[in-house]
């Protein structure tokens, strides 16, 4: 129990950290390749393998939270922030040559 609360204490500091850098996080998916939240904004950032890096406005930190303790990120996403939060395409990736 005590390591169990030792893990979960230090991956919520982990996620604090990059969330006060402003860094997006790598998760486990085959379409997402990081995901990143800004307190200030309330703004999900979300970088695609394909499609590069989009913005989601207005979303609850709770969200965000649950989004990357989710076993599968990209069904969290498609049922909980696509289609339900305005959003912008920041980046396009670059084209492979």
């Amino acid at each position: 129990m005590k390591i169990e609360l030792l893990r979960d204490y230090y991956r919520e500091t982990r996620i604090l950290m990059e969330i006060k850098k402003k860094e997006r996080i790598r998760v486990e998916s085959v379409n997402i390749k990081s995901v990143g939240y800004d307190l200030e904004t309330k703004s999900l950032e979300v970088e695609f393998y394909k499609g590069g890096i989009y913005v989601y406005f207005d979303v609850p930190y709770k969200l965000y939270e649950s989004l990357v303790d989710t076993e599968s990120v990209g069904r969290f996403f498609r049922a909980n922030i696509r289609g339900k939060f305005k959003f912008e395409k920041v980046k396009v990736e670059d084209e492979p040559k």
